[in-house]
């Protein structure tokens, strides 16, 4: 990798109405003094022999030309190449948010996604713990234990993606989950590879994606509001691991 570290000056100012000597007099005093980048570095390739003053000058003297052509050309209305926001958002402007809507699914539907999500393919060598975590969730499907809090969700994502409505999600720990409850993510343990069970619910469903984000609430935050906005289609997640996480994140909140 290469780290390039640039400490640099305005030269005039911060803006087109600033006036940085009302404040820095000295500084600036040594900035006006200053020729320039651009002179500096002619100033070089004269001295090594590599351009001289006039093939510099004759190259300043073509670019400005060229940039004075192009302020004359007749500026061409550009076609957008993207959809536009109602379309992306058509059916879902003016709802009747009131009305009710009936979310239940039949319980033999149900227990045929506990079933493929608690099973792996022979080739995934899972952790003794998901496995037993896994049994229990055949358990669950089966009826014969109690439906926990983890389980739910991930019956609740496979019903999504068997609609067509795809889920991302994103957070610090997100595959595994905070507290181990999740596992939509089982890491091979021989192997560099994972499997996703939601990605596994039938041919032609909808995306499932979840993504260990870095350490930076109000950046994740941000995107993934941004990322919602243009796929209202999709059930777009940021999960804050802990309390404190919202509050890196407030500015994007605000």
């Amino acid at each position: 990798d290469i780290i390039i570290d640039i400490c640099c000056f305005r030269k005039h100012g911060h803006n087109e109405s600033d006036e940085p000597r009302l404040t820095q007099p000295q500084m600036y005093q040594a900035v006006d003094a200053h020729p320039g980048t651009l002179a500096r570095y002619g100033e070089s390739l004269a001295r090594r022999g590599l351009l001289t003053q006039a093939q510099q000058d004759e190259m300043t003297a073509r670019y400005r030309d060229w940039l004075d052509s192009c302020q004359k050309r007749e500026p061409q209305p550009l076609k957008p190449a993207i959809h536009s926001f109602s379309a992306n958002w058509y059916g879902l402007t003016n709802p009747h948010w009131s009305a009710p809507v009936s979310t239940a699914l039949p319980r033999q539907k149900l227990a045929a996604y506990g079933e493929i999500i608690s099973t792996l393919p022979p080739d995934v060598v899972a952790h003794p713990t998901i496995k037993r975590q896994l049994a229990l969730r055949q358990d669950m499907a089966a009826g014969t234990q109690p439906v926990d809090w983890g389980m739910a969700e991930m019956l609740a994502y496979a019903s999504l993606v068997d609609a067509g409505v795809g889920v991302r999600l994103s957070g610090e720990d997100s595959g595994r989950g905070t507290f181990s409850h999740r596992h939509a993510v089982v890491h091979h343990q021989t192997e560099a590879r994972r499997y996703l069970p939601l990605q596994h619910i039938r041919a032609g469903q909808a995306s499932f994606d979840v993504y260990d984000s870095v350490l930076n609430e109000e950046a994740l935050l941000a995107f993934e509001y941004g990322y919602s906005t243009s796929a209202p289609q999709q059930l777009v997640i940021w999960e804050a691991q802990f309390g404190d996480f919202a509050n890196g994140a407030q500015v994007a909140i605000d």
